[in-house]
This record gives C-alpha cells, sequence and structure tokens, in this order.
C-alpha cells in the first residue's frame, strides 16, 4: 500500500468519525476529472457531486491544473531489440502496447527496477553429483559456475540435463608425465587418456604405471638336482639373473625347471631271425645306438620303407668292362662292386675311373653327424672325417658328437665371451653354461660392471682393491675410474677441494671450500672438483604442495609450488601436502537459505556466496532438507462466523487472512485470542472515536504502537489498527 492510499484512508477515517459534525454547507470541493463525448474535463466540485456525475474526484482543496486529469504513468519495463531491458515512464495502456511490463503508478525508472527481467534458468551442480534449476542473474549464475539458460527462461523439468558421469583420466602432460584429471568418459578419449571408471577419483597411485607381468623364470643354481632353480619373476629380471623365462603368468611348479625330455625318432633294428632285415621303432637317438640301431632323425616316424636298406650305385666290374647297378651296400659288396652311397643314381660318368673314395663323417646343419661316401679331398672340403679309401658307411662309423650350447667365459681384459662349446669344455674354461642347443646372442652373456681401482679407508690407512663403482661406493671408498689398476700413488691423498654444502646449527646451508674428506666428516654434499660457492650452489629444492586449479572438466589437484600455483590462480593447501580424495573440496560448505522468483529455496554453497546472494547460511555442513528454509510460525487470531479463532500460521499467513500475529514461537491456548473489549480502543474509554486514531497515531510516530504484538512497530500494525478501527469492535 503506497503513502496515497494510506493518506485517502486516513483521510476517509477521519470522515467517518467526525462525518457527523460537518454541515453540508461546509463541505470540502477539489478538482473532478469528467469524462465527456471522449476527452476529459476537469471541474471544481465536492466529492459527492463529482461522484454523482461520474467523475473521478482528485482530493479536498485541489484545483483544475494541466496534469490534473492526465491518465496515471509509471515505470514499464520493455525489451529491446538487441535483447536487453530498458526502462521508459509510461501508462499502463501505453505500456501494455509496447508488451511491456508495468511497475505501478507513480512508479520511476531506478537501477534495478528491470532488473528481474535480467534473469533466467541457471543449471547448477549439487553436492551430490546431480544439477539443480534455480533463477538467477547471469552474474549470479557464473558465480555459482552454473550454466546460464538466457534472460527470462524459466526453470522446467528439462532445463537442466544430468550430465554424463565422470572419473579419473590419466593423460600425458607435455612434459612427457601422467596426470591425473577427472573428465567424461568422452572427454578422456578425446584427450587419448585412460579412463579408470565412473565415479573414480583422482590420487596419487590412480596413474600410476603398472608393475611389469610375471612369471616362471629358471636360473641356474649349484647343488640343485637340476641344476636350476624356479623363481617369479618379470622377463628383464629373468634376464639379469642368466635364467630361462616361461612366459608371462606362469606358475612354478616340480616340473617347470625339469630338463626336457629327449628326441625321438624311427630306429632301424637288425633282426637275428633274417638275415638282412630289420624293424623299426621310435627310440632316442642313445637308444638306438645301444641296440644297433640305424637312427633315421629327430622327429622321424616309422613307415612302410623306414627301414628299407638304403641302395645306391654300384659299380660291378664283369665280362665287359664296369657296369653299374643300384644295389645295397651288402649286395654290391657281395659283388665286389664299389658303392657309392645311400641314393646315388646310376649316371654315365658314376663308374669312371676316378680317386679312390671312402666314408667320410660330416656334420649337418642340426649338429648331428652323418656318413657319406667321398673322396679325401671331397671330404676335407666338408671339414669331415675321412675314413679311408674304400671304407662303407655303417650305424657306428660315425658316433654322434655330444652335445653343445653358448657358453660365457670371462677373457684375459675382463670381458665376457660367448662361444660355443660342451658342458664339460665349458666347465673345464669356468665358463657359464647356457643349455644344450642354446646359441650366442646380443643378450646371451652380458658384461660385468667395469671394475676399476678403489681407494677404501680402514683402521690401518687408506688401501686399495680393484672392484666395480657400485661396489666402491657401498663400502664408503672413492672410485678411481674403470680400468684403474692399485698403484702406489692411486690411493694418495690429493690436494683437490671444491664447494660443499653444508648445514648451519640455524638450520640453513652454507657453501664453503674444502676437501671431499672434510666435506663428508661435516656431512656435507661435495659439487665436485674445482667447484666454486655461488648462488645458486647450495639452494634447496622450492618446497612442494597440493594446487586446486580450476579447468573446464570441473577442480583438478596437481603438484607445485605455491608460487607456481598462486600465478595460476589456484588455491594451495601447504607444504608438504598431497594431491587426495577430498584436498580441493571447499572447507565452509552448508545449506544457504536465498530468496527467489519462486520464493525462498535451499542451496548448497559456501558462506561468502551465500551472503553475496543475500542468503541465510544455515552453518558449515548442513544439509538441505524439507524445513531447512521454512519460516518460523506463531500464534494468529482470525474473525470468523462463529468468533474469533486461533491458528499457527507464519507471520505474512496471518496478515494474508487479516489476523493478528502473536509473534514467532507462540502457541494457541485459552487466552491467546483474549482481548480487551476492543483492541482499537486505544484510549480505554470504552468507546471508538476519532480520539483512538489520533492516540494511536501519536504512539506510531513514536514507535510505541506494537499493535499485532511482534516485537516491533511497524506498517504491519498500522494497517492492522486501521483494519480494526473500520470494522468496528461489534
Amino acid at each position: 500500500m503506497n503513502l496515497k492510499r494510506l493518506w485517502s484512508r486516513l483521510c476517509c477515517v477521519a470522515a467517518v468519525s467526525v462525518g457527523a459534525l460537518a454541515s453540508p454547507a461546509d463541505a470540502q470541493t477539489g478538482a473532478c476529472c469528467i469524462t465527456a463525448s471522449g476527452t476529459v474535463q476537469c471541474i471544481v466540485l465536492p466529492q459527492a457531486d463529482c461522484a454523482a456525475r461520474g467523475g473521478t474526484y482528485r482530493g479536498d482543496g485541489t484545483v483544475c491544473g494541466n496534469e490534473i486529469c492526465a491518465p496515471p504513468r509509471g515505470a514499464c519495463c520493455l525489451r529491446t531489440a538487441a535483447g536487453g531491458v530498458t526502462c521508459v515512464i509510461l501508462t499502463e495502456a501505453q505500456c501494455a502496447a509496447q508488451q511491456g511490463t508495468y511497475r505501478g503508478n507513480a512508479t520511476t525508472c531506478g537501477n534495478d527496477t528491470c532488473a528481474f527481467m535480467l534473469r533466467g534458468a541457471c543449471c547448477v551442480r549439487t553436492a551430490t553429483g546431480g544439477t539443480e534449476c534455480i533463477v538467477l542473474t547471469q552474474a549470479q549464475c557464473a558465480e555459482r559456475q552454473g550454466t546460464y539458460r538466457g534472460n527470462g527462461t524459466v526453470c522446467g523439468s528439462d532445463s537442466c540435463p544430468t550430465p554424463p558421469p565422470t572419473g579419473a583420466c590419466c593423460v600425458r602432460s607435455p612434459a612427457g608425465t601422467l596426470v591425473c584429471v577427472v573428465l567424461t568418459e568422452a572427454q578422456c578419449a578425446a584427450q587419448q587418456g585412460t579412463y579408470r571408471g565412473n565415479g573414480t577419483p583422482c590420487s596419487n597411485t590412480t596413474c600410476a604405471p603398472p608393475p611389469p607381468p610375471t612369471g616362471a623364470c629358471c636360473v641356474p643354481v649349484a647343488g640343485t638336482p637340476n641344476g636350476t632353480a624356479c623363481l617369479i619373476l618379470s622377463e628383464a629380471q629373468c634376464a639379469e639373473r642368466h635364467g630361462v623365462y616361461r612366459g608371462n603368468g606362469t606358475p612354478c611348479s616340480n616340473t617347470t625347471c625339469a630338463p626336457p625330455p629327449p628326441p625321438t625318432g624311427a630306429c632301424c633294428i637288425p633282426l637275428a631271425t633274417t638275415p638282412g632285415g630289420s624293424t623299426c621303432v621310435i627310440l632316442t637317438q642313445a637308444q638306438c645306438a645301444e641296440r644297433h640301431g640305424v637312427y633315421r632323425g629327430n622327429g622321424t616316424a616309422c613307415g612302410n620303407d623306414t627301414c628299407a636298406p638304403p641302395r645306391g650305385a654300384c659299380c660291378v666290374r664283369t665280362d665287359k668292362g664296369v657296369v653299374c647297378i643300384v644295389l645295397t651296400q651288402p649286395q654290391c659288396a657281395e659283388r665286389q662292386g664299389v658303392y657309392r652311397g645311400n641314393g646315388t643314381s646310376c649316371t654315365d660318368r658314376i663308374c669312371a675311373l676316378e680317386e679312390p673314395r671312402g666314408a667320410c663323417c660330416v656334420r649337418t646343419a642340426t649338429g648331428n653327424v652323418e656318413c657319406v661316401v667321398l673322396t679325401a679331398a671331397q671330404c676335407a672340403e666338408r671339414q669331415g672325417t675321412y675314413r679311408g679309401n674304400g671304407t662303407a658307411c655303417s650305424a657306428t662309423l660315425c658316433p654322434q658328437p655330444p652335445r653343445t650350447g653358448a657358453c660365457c667365459v670371462r677373457t684375459s681384459t675382463g670381458n665376457v665371451a660367448c662361444v660355443i662349446l660342451t658342458e664339460a669344455q665349458c666347465a673345464e674354461r669356468q665358463g657359464v653354461y647356457r643349455g644344450n642347443g642354446s646359441v650366442c646372442g646380443n643378450t646371451t652373456c652380458p658384461q660385468p660392471s667395469p671394475t676399476g681401482a678403489c681407494c677404501i679407508r680402514t683402521d690401518k690407512g687408506v688401501e686399495c682393491v680393484v672392484v666395480t663403482a657400485d661396489r666402491c661406493r657401498e663400502q664408503g671408498g672413492v672410485f678411481r675410474g674403470p680400468g684403474t689398476a692399485c698403484g702406489d700413488r692411486i690411493c694418495a691423498v690429493q690436494d683437490v677441494t671444491g664447494a660443499c654444502c653444508v648445514r648451519t646449527n640455524t638450520g640453513s646451508v652454507e657453501c664453503v671450500v674444502t676437501t671431499p674428506e672434510r666435506c663428508r666428516a661435516a656431512n656435507g654434499v661435495f659439487r665436485g672438483p674445482d667447484t666454486t660457492c655461488g648462488d645458486a650452489t647450495c639452494r634447496e629444492p622450492a618446497a612442494f604442495g597440493a594446487c586446486c586449479l580450476r579447468a573446464p572438466a570441473g577442480v583438478v589437484c596437481v603438484m607445485t609450488t605455491q608460487e607456481q600455483c598462486e600465478k595460476r590462480d589456484g588455491l594451495y593447501r601447504g607444504d608438504g601436502s598431497r594431491c587426495a580424495e577430498g584436498v580441493c573440496e571447499p572447507r565452509d560448505v552448508g545449506a544457504c537459505c536465498v530468496r527467489t522468483d519462486k520464493g525462498v529455496e535451499c542451496v548448497i554453497t559456501t558462506t561468502e556466496r551465500c551472503r553475496a546472494n543475500a542468503g541465510v547460511f544455515r552453518g558449515e555442513g548442513t544439509r538441505c532438507g524439507e524445513d531447512t528454509c521454512s519460516l518460523p510460525v506463531g500464534a494468529c487470531c482470525l474473525r470468523t462466523d462463529d468468533g474469533v479463532t486461533c491458528v499457527q500460521a507464519t507471520r505474512a499467513r496471518c496478515a494474508e487472512a487479516n489476523g493478528v500475529f502473536r509473534g514467532d514461537g507462540t502457541e494457541c491456548g485459552k487466552d491467546t485470542c483474549e482481548r480487551r473489549a476492543c483492541p482499537c480502543d486505544w484510549d480505554h474509554d470504552g468507546g471508538l472515536d476519532r480520539a483512538d486514531l489520533d492516540a494511536f497515531l501519536r504512539d506510531f510516530i513514536e514507535g510505541d504502537a506494537d499493535f499485532n504484538h511482534d516485537g516491533e512497530t511497524n506498517l504491519d500494525d498500522l494497517h492492522q489498527f486501521l483494519d480494526c478501527f473500520t470494522a468496528g469492535c461489534g
């Protein structure tokens, strides 16, 4: 209710109370606006005459002027073509014609008159990870990191769709390191990252590289039954220990490192009952030799002709000269012929006179030994062993050599070389045998760490020993370099100095130039021979800590210095702090009751943002519930057809029902709504007249007219008193 209406009510009340005393001759006059033929005419008349003529009375004592009968004007909020809002003074009809929002008669344009039109739906993330829609200004929406839907938009069921789930994503930084950020799965894939799953947080181990796979490794161990032991190692660890890796995920068992069974093949064994006959069985080469058989090779199978006697060209002398016949070797011998070898065929030159031939034992590509009939020269070319002119191949003529493999032996220079030897030959040279059939490769025999002279301080002084650099450091010695030998002057004290960083009694670090020995004695860090002290020689590394940075996908945590964190507008959690779950969560979040166009709403935010939105902060850690932002209620006395009744209501609801509010927290009791014979009988004289109005107004001006008993004297008391005064106390 504006002041003009309030004054008119006061005037009307005054007229009621004193109207009986006024005579018609004393009636007041004023400007009266009368509409006739579409025009408005102003005439000074008494109020009753003005009403009788259908006019609008402008008040006692008013006179006709230029604007007295003009239609009322007020602030009108119009939307501009550019999407903004402007305020102009118009009549209500003019404002409606321009599709504006009329703010009321006599209202003026101010900075916030049309501010309500610059609000719209804003989608903000809740503490539980969902989204909620709140009507805010664009700036307020940005402060809450929300998504603004546009001026004038309202919250609907589809205004703020649920965002896709997020989780930890391991992406590679420009420096080549893996960092963890919380993204959606699609965002993670766009950055070529590894998504750890919905809802996963970032921690120190989220993006740590997985350990290498492991499996069974057979390493050589002296004194064991098989000469090996089975350990679960990675492939690299197995190679370092010169082991045989069985594959990722393989377990150790009793047979994992057992030597493989010897290969088998077809073996043709002579039959005692059938001269020249034989039978075929599958045996190892050694078993075949024990039974005086002919071994057909590893992996060969018994077939119909596996043990058929081999045939070849046989040069037999006849009456017509030397002829060639394909026979077995025994058949050829029976005819006193010259056998040209198994599988040979008769050709024009096969029986020509040539150098004498004989059995030759040669090594095959598989490492076995086979017998072929060659000349002595041909046998030498193939690096074979010639058994003599006229000798024939037999099962025992060319015994198989012992098995060989890679052997790692130390050379005279101290390095390790790989040679192919038998196991016995390798043992004679104090080498490490890699197994039958193994070959020499780049990693078969890794080189040992180089050794050199090492000067070690003992009770007897400084002694020199030849060890590796690592072994020298373990014994607290000074390594003179790879390949150096112990000599007379190798461990002599050298007057070498350099920068030494030592900690003082105050805890600071200072730089002094001294010898390495004195630096170590002072528990210092020697920077090297001939180094000097400078500003950065002994500078301590900057302290690191967790830094919370705002990114497009949300808040991420990185480890950096306080200076670097503040340069990037981050929140530094302190030296030594770590990026862990919850480190970047706000520390002072709670329920906040904010007044919006729809009433009072509850949102989860910080204390500062709640105050910035003129809200009421309910306390750190509080949550939004059904009654978090409910207004206090109290006893409200209402007049009904049956009399006065008491109900529990808020102050605003009580005023809307023209009730009398007894105060926040008051309860309805038997005498709550009992009152004086008439509450607006302000002077307590038992009657209701102008004197009660004057007495109330005097107390109201002095601030002592709490009519509704709410503890304050304000316009609510004045309005409720006038309601009581005009209604009377019947």
